[in-house]
């Protein structure tokens, strides 16, 4: 399994444990967290464990939300670059 960032339709988050699925309905991860991002306007992310072979950047997948499939993209990490400054002492 391969940890990966995808970005989902806008509508409510995929949850912990909510099943992501191939575009055929075959089941191929799992979602470890999502939320609404702070960053992207009206727009979720998610992370999960992903088979390999569907965790390359660009691959479309489908995540069950409430029972009902949402197209997804697996993207590479960072999510969005950063500017941020941590001045280390």
């Amino acid at each position: 399994m391969s940890q990966s960032w995808s970005h989902c339709q806008k509508r409510p988050p995929a949850r912990s444990g909510a099943m992501i699925t191939n575009t055929n309905g075959n089941q191929v991860g799992l979602v470890t967290i999502g939320i609404p991002s702070p960053s992207l306007k009206s727009q979720n992310i998610a992370m999960g464990n992903i088979q390999s072979g569907h965790h390359k950047s660009g691959s479309k997948l489908n995540v069950l939300v409430c029972g009902k499939p949402r197209q997804a993209e697996v993207v590479k990490m960072p999510f969005i670059e950063s500017n941020f400054y941590h001045d280390s002492c």
